[in-house]
């Protein structure tokens, strides 16, 4: 039953009861209707205060989900900055005129704001376009069944063989990633275009916190499942070089011909979905130029879409981040990465007169399908 239905049917209760009072002779009648009544006026209170508080609610995500939420928050940073007010003293005063009361003005951010931060971030980096991105607080529950049997054919008298087949269920830990910069008031005040280098501040940061979940997910990511190692390891990311598990990461060898193993590695994947060949730019001169001396009388582009369409892939993407990482395959959706909202936080601190920026994300990463990534192996560059 609905609140609202709760609400009407406790009223009429009410009303019933107030009239057999009023018709009632009988004390000890009398007696139990008042008690029954002090009750469910009672029952009337405690469900009007949920009403209200999931009016408050409701107001919130109304409110905050406005442009109008954007334009006072960003007004109210400008407020603050300016008259040197710390902990979001304009922003609350702006709920509250809302009619909306909150503990912690910084965890009430505008929904659009947020959603900006997500989109720029996925948006930023063609790698982590290839994971599939789902938004549960940073947590991936894998439960894997692997079976080292196959299907067999039944005879009649036969007892029917139980295959050997297992279900592995793992957790890994999630970790913070962030991104923090410290800047003087004075030296804010004095540059008249400080609310424009700020938010630059702030793409430039989001855009930091992709480039570690990319590093993370393809070379970096040392943790373990269910938390089984150490807590310098425990990074909340079982990145493609340390996947252990050869269905899910498979490894070719493209010591002496690389074009070769890029052709062997296509063989192996076994999921469906759209395939790119991730490479530096070194790794992909490599390429260009193995293919010349292949065949030289062939003119191959150096273009990223001829590259990949030689071998027949949807595409290559440049790495060009700092991590040695190989050449490497990946279906659309074979590495998995959850992350919770981006948080984008301000605080004034009035101890040394500095304003902090923090961006921060919670987030974890590990391979998700079988046959689904092919790592080429190659000399270390």
């Amino acid at each position: 039953m609905k609140l609202i239905d709760k609400l009407e049917a406790v009223d009429n209760s009410i009303v019933e009861l107030q009239n057999k009072i009023e018709n009632s002779q009988d004390i000890a009648e009398l007696k139990g209707f008042t008690h029954e009544l002090n009750a469910l006026q009672a029952q009337k209170q405690a469900l009007s205060e949920v009403e209200a508080v999931t009016e408050n609610s409701v107001k919130t995500e109304d409110y905050l989900s406005t442009d109008k939420a954007v334009n006072e928050f960003l007004n109210s940073l400008v407020a603050d900055r300016k008259s040197g007010n710390s902990g979001y003293q304009s922003w609350s005063k702006k709920l509250a005129e809302n009619g909306l009361t909150v503990e912690d003005p910084a965890k009430a951010l505008p929904r659009k704001l947020v959603q900006e931060l997500q989109t720029s971030m996925i948006d930023s980096n063609d790698i982590l376009k290839l994971a599939k991105l789902t938004h549960n607080n940073g947590e991936i529950v894998m439960r894997d069944l692997t079976s080292d049997d196959v299907a067999r054919v039944h005879q009649d008298g036969e007892t029917k063989v139980i295959q050997n087949s297992k279900i592995k269920t793992s957790l890994v830990e999630p970790r913070q990633i962030y991104v923090r910069h410290g800047f003087g008031v004075l030296s804010a005040k004095l540059l008249e275009n400080f609310d424009d280098i700020f938010q630059e501040l702030v793409s430039e940061s989001v855009q930091k916190i992709t480039n570690k979940v990319v590093d993370l997910m393809l070379f970096e990511g040392t943790a373990n499942p269910n938390g089984a190692g150490s807590g310098a390891t425990e990074n909340g990311f079982i990145s493609i070089k340390n996947e252990t598990d050869t269905g899910k990461v498979i490894h070719v060898d493209g010591k002496t011909d690389l074009p070769g193993a890029i052709e062997m590695a296509i063989d192996e994947l076994i999921q469906p979905g759209k395939k790119y060949l991730v490479v530096t730019k070194k790794q992909k001169h490599a390429i260009i130029k193995a293919l010349r001396t292949r065949q030289p009388n062939v003119n191959y582009s150096s273009s990223n879409d001829a590259v990949a369409a030689e071998f027949g892939l949807d595409g290559l993407i440049l790495y060009r981040g700092t991590a040695k990482i190989k050449p490497t395959i990946i279906t659309e959706g074979s590495y998995a990465i959850d992350m919770g909202p981006i948080d984008r936080i301000e605080q004034f601190r009035i101890d040394n007169n500095t304003e902090d920026l923090l961006i921060e994300t919670m987030a974890t990463g590990r391979t998700l399908r079988y046959g689904g990534i092919v790592v080429i192996d190659i000399a270390d560059e």
